[in-house]
């Protein structure tokens, strides 16, 4: 079975995946500057700090599993890219071959 894989949409994919990485990153930057206050005045202050970690632990796991992959779709497309330049030499090298195999025959490929 040969697999069908266009590399335009692989990159699109990693395209894709470096600008949502970029959003959480920005995500992480905003819940960074959220500081805990001791003396933040209402009756809600625990529940709105356990949020902000609840939230804060999310995106790193988001961000971790999204640079994980991201390397995967990148080092499938560099995989990709290999085998399409590998298959692309040997279709040289077998035209050069009938060709020669036509020129020694007397006729024409």
């Amino acid at each position: 079975m040969i697999i069908t894989m266009d590399s335009a949409v692989l990159s699109g994919i990693a395209a894709r995946l470096a600008a949502a990485k970029e959003k959480v990153d920005e995500s992480d930057r905003i819940l960074g500057g959220i500081p805990e206050h001791g003396d933040w005045a209402c009756a809600e202050r625990e529940r709105l700090w356990e949020e902000v970690c609840a939230v804060r632990q999310a995106s790193q796991s988001l961000t971790e599993s999204a640079e994980e992959l991201s390397s995967k779709v990148n080092l499938l497309l560099q995989d990709l890219q290999a085998q399409e330049n590998t298959a692309a030499a040997k279709e040289r090298e077998l035209e050069e071959l009938v060709a020669s195999l036509a020129a020694s025959c007397g006729g024409e490929a």
